[in-house]
């Protein structure tokens, strides 16, 4: 991740024990100090819901529900002492090889606190180093990891092409390996971070694209809807385009690295990853006996559930924002696979990451990948008449590239979606374009779609330059 900081664990005597260095890190047992295994284990979580409470009674009504899913712990067990210490996905996120004997730790800054007082009372300390001196040799001359060695032999097999479009589900495991295997082809073009957690315990993934020293961002969306995946098929697929033509590919007579230097991007590539899996494999999909039950209730009541756009809670995460939240009612005010907002607005884990990371960047613009229809929407009711028109102008330019029809604001009422929270907020364009015949989208449509709109992020971005 890019905001981690390089550590060194130290043992209060001062032996090293064990290196993360930099963004992503590979654990190393430098002075065979330190055993790293990671397990799947299974850990119970307890959800706690909120609603609103009756008039006659203040504050709110708390309901309890408990869940179990695998996931993964890490233990680090000194050798010397038979110290152990776990540290559980809440503090680190983990990648795996197929051995489940090594792989990635990834820390946020904002979590090593915590981690530096977990780690304290395993009488072990933190220790931030600021080059890789700090370990007595350099970068260049660690040699490859399990993990490393495992991506390589992945990347001699895919080829030249990574992302395969000829998958009908392309999902959320697949995307996850997809995007290491990017990051390891280039590393110097694209940083993965993954701050938040589904509650059925999936990492959600953020791509920075583009120079990180980049004036302005452009923030992309895609998969917001369980059942239009596909648009997390393409957003990778236009990802690899971009990185792999970084050098040799240009628009209108700037290269894609001149554009992408000056303005960047940040992908939210799968933003809605549980109700994914459920679109894509029904009940199977799930994690929690909870959410396994309401989908095969729901299917047995008869509706598909290649049908669903809800998240695992059954909730449209495009009707849990604050703006217009709760106008439309088409659900009936309960979870449903189709339009419930939820309890209150940001009641999900989703819309709070997504705003969190809005925030973070502070985009110039907004694209938002949604299927089906072919045609591309934009602006929001009760915006500035300023930022419309730069809706307006950023769909036509859209337009003009993958031939899509436009459908303003007029047409749109406010609903809690994500378009009618960021565009009052940031005062920025937004613009969803939709894509494919139907949904979910036939995966043979896909090459179609990329040809129309494999130029459409650099354009936004040419279009942000030249308007700054």
């Amino acid at each position: 991740m890019r905001d981690a900081q390089k550590l060194v664990v130290v043992s209060q005597c001062g032996d090293t024990l064990l290196r993360m260095p930099c963004a992503i890190g590979f654990a190393t047992d430098r002075h065979d100090a330190l055993t790293f295994t990671i397990q799947k284990i299974k850990h119970t979580r307890r959800w706690v819901h909120e609603e609103e409470a009756p008039k006659d009674k203040p504050g709110f009504l708390r309901k309890q529900t408990e869940g179990a899913y695998n996931t993964h712990c890490i233990k680090l067990k000194e050798k010397t002492s038979g110290r152990t210490v776990l540290l559980h996905g809440t503090y680190l996120n983990t990648q795996l090889t197929p051995d489940n004997q090594s792989g990635c730790i990834m820390v946020r800054a904002a979590e090593m606190e915590r981690l530096t007082r977990l780690l304290s009372k395993k009488s072990l300390v933190v220790m931030p180093a600021t080059d890789a001196s700090a370990l007595g040799e350099s970068d260049s001359s660690l040699s490859p990891t399990p993990e490393q060695r495992y991506l390589d032999s992945l990347l001699a097999q895919r080829g030249n092409h990574i992302v395969d479009t000829t998958l009908q589900h392309y999902g959320y495991d697949r995307m996850m390996l997809d995007l290491r295997l990017l990051q390891r082809r280039f590393p110097n073009l694209l940083h993965v971070e993954l701050p938040d957690t589904t509650e059925q315990g999936r990492p959600l993934s953020v791509v920075r694209f583009g120079s990180p020293n980049a004036k302005y961002r452009v923030l992309i969306q895609a998969a917001m809807h369980a059942r239009e995946y596909l648009t997390s098929q393409l957003a990778m697929f236009m990802l690899e385009h971009y990185a792999a033509g970084y050098d040799s590919l240009s628009f209108c007579s700037h290269s894609y690295r001149q554009t992408f230097d000056s303005v960047a991007i940040t992908l939210l590539p799968m933003v809605n990853p549980d109700g994914v899996e459920i679109a894509q494999r029904g009940a199977e999909g799930t994690r929690t006996d909870e959410a396994r039950r309401w989908v095969q209730s729901v299917v047995d009541g008869g509706v598909s559930h290649t049908k669903i756009k809800s998240n695992a809670n059954g909730v449209d995460i495009n009707r849990n924002f604050a703006c217009g939240f709760g106008r439309k009612t088409e659900a009936e005010g309960r979870k449903s696979f189709f339009y419930y907002e939820g309890p209150q607005p940001y009641s999900e884990v989703e819309s709070r990451f997504m705003m969190a990371v809005a925030r973070a960047c502070a985009p110039a613009a907004f694209l938002n990948l949604h299927s089906s229809g072919n045609l591309i929407y934009w602006g929001a009711q009760g915006v500035l008449p300023a930022v419309n028109e730069r809706a307006l102008e950023m769909a036509k330019l859209c337009s003009a590239l993958n031939g899509y029809r436009t459908v303003g604001p007029e047409a749109q009422t406010p609903c809690g979606s994500w378009a009618d929270e960021v565009m009052p907020l940031f005062r920025r364009p937004s613009v969803t374009i939709e894509v494919g015949t139907r949904n979910p989208v036939p995966v043979a449509e896909i090459h179609d779609i990329f040809q129309r709109n494999k130029f459409v992020w650099v354009a936004i971005c040419q279009w942000i330059a030249d308007m700054k």
